[in-house]
């Protein structure tokens, strides 16, 4: 008898632990799972990407008498990444022309037939002594498509490299945002501070910086310690209670100078604006009409 108790009172403990564990372990599983959600998503948006980044390359308008052809020998890797190269994640295509010709018409050619909803954003041009051996021209969409053209004087021949840029952001863990119950951002910049009740300008900060996605996990950056004015802003409940909080750059964020995050003083994923739109800090200053920047 009195080892069937002992049996009982050791199986009531055992059940006893696995409720007390139970509660615990499931916010775990909800985080892989985000995690495990997260990567999925970054895995679609990679591969629409580079789908765009192809098809992308068709969209370059070649100077007549130009033909595709493979990586020309004597080439050399002239410029492998030539023109603006967006921060973050890229998907990245890039073919090759021939055409023959003089150097600078066809410069001149490629800078003068933009592809279509594309606008010029930049050229450079380099020399060998008196002679003009490479020019970059660059155009860009909607901040997030990119045609790099690389002009090079080879030998009896001119040589045309395009390169096909698209940039996509990480995916967010959907658990990793600021909790429904904020009701008021405190604001603290080095030129202001602004204390926001009014719901419908909270629930548009919140919404916005709930979009900004992560650092993406595997870009490697070589960075300098960061010069530019910061900016703080703590998520509070109606009662005042601390429930998040951020800070980063009074500008654009990126990879080097991210906003850093926290909720219930638990570190998140640090955080940076979204490749084409414009910076977290931009769009809350222009809705508070205060100036949060350095710059207007």
């Amino acid at each position: 008898m009195k080892r069937l108790l002992l049996y009982a009172v050791l199986a009531a403990a055992l059940c006893a632990s696995v409720a007390l564990a139970w509660p615990r372990a499931k916010p775990v599983a909800a985080k892989h799972a985000a995690a495990v959600g997260a990567k999925s998503v970054a895995a679609k948006r990679e591969h629409a990407a580079a789908v765009a980044a192809r098809h992308l390359l068709h969209e370059f308008v070649a100077p007549p008498g130009a033909s595709r052809t493979q990586r020309p020998s004597g080439y050399g890797g002239v410029l492998l990444r030539p023109g603006p190269w967006p921060q973050g994640e890229v998907a990245h295509r890039f073919g090759f022309w021939r055409v023959t010709g003089s150097f600078v018409p066809v410069v001149d050619y490629v800078r003068s037939h933009r592809p279509p909803g594309f606008r010029f954003s930049s050229e450079s041009r380099s020399s060998l002594g008196q002679t003009p051996r490479s020019a970059v021209v660059s155009f860009r969409r909607h901040g997030t498509r990119f045609l790099n053209v690389t002009v090079v004087r080879l030998p009896g021949r001119i040589v045309i490299r395009v390169d096909a840029l698209v940039a996509w952001n990480y995916p967010r863990s959907p658990h990793e945002k600021v909790p429904a119950t904020v009701a008021e951002v405190d604001i603290i910049a080095r030129m202001v501070t602004r204390h926001v009740t009014d719901a419908a300008q909270v629930d548009r900060i919140v919404s916005w910086f709930d979009a900004l996605p992560v650092v993406p996990p595997h870009l490697g950056l070589i960075c300098v310690t960061p010069t530019r004015s910061t900016i703080k802003l703590i998520f509070r409940s109606a009662s005042g209670e601390q429930l998040a909080s951020a800070s980063g750059p009074a500008e654009r964020a990126f990879g080097c100078d991210p906003f850093g995050f926290s909720v219930h003083r638990a570190r998140m994923a640090p955080l940076v604006d979204g490749v084409g739109d414009q910076a977290f800090v931009y769009r809350v200053q222009r809705l508070l009409g205060v100036r949060l920047t350095d710059r207007p």
